[in-house]
This record gives C-alpha cells, sequence and structure tokens, in this order.
C-alpha cells in the first residue's frame, strides 16, 4: 500500500474515530434529564433531520427501541401540531435558515428543544436561550459530517427519559466502541482487523447485506444502516430481508447461467473481468458466537458479521449495534482491491 493511500485512509477514519468521544460528549449533554421529560410525559418526540445520514442514525436508535413507548416521527419540516407537550431533536451537520425557524418555532411554543448536530458556524445567539445546545467532544467536529453514534445516543436517550426507562451505562457502551474501532483502526492489517476482513470480501462484488432470522431486530437495524452508508459511497449493495434471500438467490442463479460466457477461449485475464460482478451475501448477527452458514439458512461462502472478541465484558443490545455499524462504516473506508495486492 502506497503511502497516499494509508494517508487517504487515515484522513476518512479520523472522523470515525471519534465515535466514542461523540458518546460520551451527548450522554453527557442529556445525562440527567435537562429537557424534564420524566415529568413531562410527552406525547411524541420529533426528529427534525438536515440530512440523510441523520435520518439513517435516527432510524436505527427507533428500531432498536420497538416496540415504541410513545410515536416518534422523523422528519425534514417542522410538524404544524408540534407543541409543549412534545419533543423536539434537531439532528444534523448543518441547520440551515429553516432548520432554525422551526427551531425557534418550537421554543416559542415552548416544546422542550435539544440541538445535537455539529453546528458548525452557529454563533451563540442564533439559537433561542431555551433550546439546549448539546456539547462536541474536542476536535471531533466535522463541518460536512455528522456522528451517526451521536444521534443514535441521541434519539435513544430521549425515548428511555420520555417514557421513564432506565438509563444506559453511556461510559461502558463508548469503551465499547473505542475497543471496536481500536480493532478496526489503518494501522492493522487484514490479519487482525475485521474491517478490512470485510473489505476484502466484498471486493469485486455485488454485496447483499441481510441478517440473522433468530434475532432479528438489532442486526436488522445495523444491515439498513450500513447498507445505505456503503450505497451512499456508491459502492455496489442491496438489502434483503431472510425470508427474500432463498428467492433472490434463485433469481441470481437463473441470471449467471443465462449470462455465462459461451466461448471456450475466453480468459478473464486476457479479456476483462466479467460483465456481472459476483454475488456476495454478508450476514448481520447479534449473537456471540457464530453458529455458521448452515445453522443461520444462509448460503455457503456467505460473509457472518458477529460482535468482536476483543470486549471484555458482555455487550448491551445497543453496544452490539453500534460496535457491528461503526465495523460496517470502517469497510467502506478500506480498499479490499489493495489487500489483495500485497
Amino acid at each position: 500500500m502506497d503511502h497516499s493511500h494509508k494517508a487517504a485512509e487515515e484522513a476518512q477514519f479520523f472522523d470515525l474515530a471519534h465515535e466514542g468521544a461523540h458518546i460520551r460528549a451527548i450522554s453527557n449533554s442529556l445525562s440527567g434529564d435537562p429537557l424534564g421529560l420524566k415529568e413531562l410525559h410527552p406525547r411524541s418526540i420529533v426528529v427534525l433531520v438536515s440530512s440523510e445520514r441523520a435520518r439513517r442514525a435516527a432510524e436505527l436508535a427507533i428500531s432498536l427501541n420497538e416496540p415504541l413507548p410513545l410515536p416518534v416521527l422523523i422528519t425534514h419540516t417542522l410538524p404544524d401540531y408540534i407543541g409543549p407537550l412534545d419533543v423536539l431533536c434537531a439532528a444534523g451537520p448543518q441547520l440551515q435558515e429553516e432548520h432554525l425557524q422551526a427551531i425557534s418555532i418550537a421554543a416559542q411554543r415552548g416544546c422542550p428543544t435539544v440541538v445535537v448536530g455539529c453546528g458548525q458556524g452557529l454563533a451563540e445567539d442564533d439559537l433561542p436561550s431555551a433550546v439546549l445546545r448539546a456539547e462536541l467532544p474536542a476536535g471531533g467536529a466535522h463541518p460536512e459530517k455528522i456522528s451517526l453514534s451521536r444521534v443514535v445516543i441521541a434519539v435513544h436517550q430521549l425515548i428511555h427519559q420520555a417514557s421513564g426507562k432506565s438509563e444506559e451505562n453511556y461510559g461502558e457502551l463508548a469503551d465499547a466502541v473505542d475497543q471496536e474501532l481500536e480493532s478496526c483502526a489503518p494501522n492493522r492489517d487484514e490479519v487482525l482487523n475485521p474491517a478490512r476482513q470485510l473489505a476484502l470480501a466484498a471486493s469485486g462484488h455485488r454485496v447483499l447485506h441481510t441478517f440473522e432470522p433468530r434475532c432479528p431486530q438489532i442486526p436488522r437495524a445495523v444491515a439498513r444502516c450500513v447498507a445505505a452508508e456503503w450505497a451512499a459511497k456508491a459502492m455496489s449493495c442491496g438489502l434483503v430481508e431472510p425470508v427474500e434471500l432463498s428467492e433472490v438467490l434463485v433469481a441470481e442463479a437463473e441470471a449467471s447461467r443465462s449470462g455465462e460466457v459461451d466461448d471456450i477461449f475466453y480468459d478473464p485475464l486476457i479479456d476483462g473481468p466479467a460483465a456481472v460482478l459476483p454475488l456476495r451475501v454478508v450476514v448481520w448477527s447479534s449473537t456471540l458466537a457464530d453458529a455458521g452458514a448452515e445453522a443461520l439458512h444462509v448460503p455457503a461462502g456467505a460473509r457472518i458479521e458477529i460482535p468482536s472478541e476483543v470486549h471484555e465484558q458482555a455487550l448491551s443490545p445497543l453496544a452490539i449495534a453500534l460496535t457491528l455499524m461503526v465495523r460496517g462504516v470502517a469497510a467502506a473506508i478500506y480498499d479490499g482491491e489493495e489487500a489483495e495486492e500485497k
């Protein structure tokens, strides 16, 4: 791997490396129920997003809390009904004028409001004084990105406070994410790096993300988020429910047979790669023991992603989701073809 490629990986990994710090910062800002949600018993939580990445993170948090104890709406525009019985969470890397107006309207109506985005370029007087502005980790903000973990934790924490549920140990959660990030760091090769291993498995393939059907809540949320992150980077991938997987594979096999090269002299090294890339199935699982493809009813050769063994203690469902999520996002940084050439 040349120095320029390594430098590019390290630059992209820099933002991801702050996920643990973002968890500590946002959980500290919302600790102690500063919006008074336990006494308010709000009728709904409105998550106002200014980017698709923030939307995906909010969807992951909602998936992990289903069945929901109260309605949670993800929207790009402020609903007309919002008032003092609702909660507004503004999430996104940058708040445009329309978002600032929406926040001001909500605050004027007495709606408890928190801004969890990076808020680049915002002055102190850009937000109403009643609005809670969540703190940022030192050096961890990027003007065009938002931490996925930051939004997940914010929405998760608001749901728990609004419904009176007990809080997570966010310090241990951040430590688990840091441990996963350390194992996925650019200075580790594919022998010890699960993110590089995943990137290598995906290299030269169309990837189909799915999840284990036995305990689907956590892996489904992770698969959706990672598939969307990969697609946003123009990686060839898709998402399929386990019950639909066999049907997709049958269709894939039929398409492969109909598209086979009839020329007996065809040589991929001379004539180039096939017109259609082969399919690779990636199965996301929340179980600590790899049950194998047969037990999970997925085809042989599928890549099964399970929680890492680097963690020193049992992980909560939220910790499992976030550690697998950061691994999937890290894999999109690495070039599997580079690993194959080494």
